[in-house]
């Protein structure tokens, strides 16, 4: 009797979250269970990703790390929570990009709830929330109880001074207001030159509001 292979079954009864055709799946025959657990996260079928993580599907922790991303980006918080149990910072911070990008505020909260904060991925997400006017988020990132902003800025002073370039571009105003408050007193000099520049960049584009902003704060 030819072997076959169970994956594509499993998959299926994943993805139509048919929980008890999965438990008799993962129990007889041998999958990896790789695509049918990120296709139970993406379609947010909940019982069917317990019993994966029951039964000790996946067994790699990038496969998990995926799936997190996935259910970050598609807004399923319950498996977010669920999944952030069972991964490392790294992926976390994938995830945190993920949901920065789209400006989901809860889910940015959740993930660094949960993130021994990596600096890197912190700082690429808040120029990424600048670029897109996600300005709660980019309040949310650089908010004073998590020193965040003074971290970024010992660390890796480009992040901010790259949100603070994309969101003058965009003329995201709420935001500039925002890296300037925060940045200010510190790094007085560093975001000095950013002014400046800026001004000079947006006078040809009368973007008035944007150009009292700058001035205002040009030492």
């Amino acid at each position: 009797m030819p072997h076959l292979d169970p994956d594509p079954a499993l998959k299926a009864a994943a993805a139509n979250d048919h929980a008890n055709v999965v438990d008799n799946l993962l129990t007889e025959t041998h999958p990896t269970g790789r695509e049918a657990f990120v296709e139970a996260v993406a379609r947010n079928n909940m019982e069917v990703v317990k019993l994966f993580l029951r039964k000790g599907y996946p067994a790699d922790s990038w496969c998990i790390g995926e799936a997190l991303n996935k259910a970050a980006a598609a807004g399923h918080k319950r498996i977010v929570e669920l999944l952030l149990e069972k991964t490392d910072d790294w992926f976390v911070g994938k995830a945190l990009c993920t949901a920065t990008e789209a400006g989901c505020t809860d889910f940015v909260a959740l993930l660094l709830s949960r993130y021994e904060h990596e600096f890197m991925s912190l700082g690429d997400s808040v120029k990424t929330a600048a670029s897109n006017n996600h300005y709660e988020v980019v309040e949310l990132l650089l908010q004073p109880k998590l020193s965040i902003m003074e971290l970024l800025l010992d660390k890796y002073p480009r992040h901010i001074g790259e949100a603070f370039d994309k969101a003058v571009e965009g003329s995201k105003v709420k935001t500039v207001s925002f890296l300037l408050d925060g940045g200010q007193e510190k790094y007085t000099a560093y975001l000095g030159f950013k002014i400046r520049r800026a001004i000079q960049a947006i006078a040809p584009f009368r973007r008035l509001e944007m150009a009292k902003l700058l001035t205002t704060n040009c030492s």
